[in-house]
């Protein structure tokens, strides 16, 4: 399941979000997100 709660937000100027997220509260998951 995915969680709403984003850790750390990054804006890059690519149009590229890198939403890291907490998993379990110890693995971190990296999702990247491309806005067309």
């Amino acid at each position: 399941m995915w969680y709403n709660i984003p850790v750390n937000l990054n804006h890059l100027p690519n149009g590229i979000y890198i939403v890291r997220m907490i998993n379990d509260g110890k693995k971190f998951t990296e999702k990247l997100i491309i806005e067309k």
